[in-house]
């Protein structure tokens, strides 16, 4: 009895050892694991801060650049005068100008027409007279 009592006292002492061996690794992986989820973490934060500082860097290049070309009412007196290539009140003069020529041409085209057809009638009337005269007198 004493032997098999022994030999069930290795045995349940074996499978205590078997059971703290794996315990440990098991409580080993856990703490990696929230190692790597609190570096994971960390990094997010770290990420996000950099994202903050470079959003805010490139909104005052940008502020400064659009200082220096934008002007809205009130200072338009600091902007340079650059010539402009085209001259606005020159060309609406150069427009209404031809558009009076223009007019004018059609006008005239009309007065000729109406006066060629006119007379082309008054022609036709004229020569329709003689040829009643003519024939009246014969």
């Amino acid at each position: 009895m004493d032997e098999t009592k022994k030999i069930q006292d290795a045995v349940i002492e074996k499978a205590d050892d078997m059971e703290e061996g794996p315990v440990e690794e098991k409580e080993e992986d856990v703490e990696s694991e929230e190692r790597i989820y609190k570096n994971k973490r960390a990094d997010f934060y770290i990420e996000l801060g950099l994202i903050l500082i470079l959003g805010i860097l490139v909104g005052i290049a940008v502020k400064t650049e659009a200082d220096k070309k934008i002007t809205i009412g009130f200072s338009d007196y600091l902007i340079k005068q650059v010539p402009n290539a085209y001259n606005i009140n020159q060309m609406e003069a150069q427009l209404v100008q031809e558009q009076s020529q223009t007019q004018s041409q059609a006008q005239n085209v009309e007065n000729s027409s109406s006066i060629s057809v006119s007379s082309g009638q008054s022609q036709s009337s004229q020569s329709q007279s003689q040829s009643s005269s003519v024939n009246s007198n014969q």
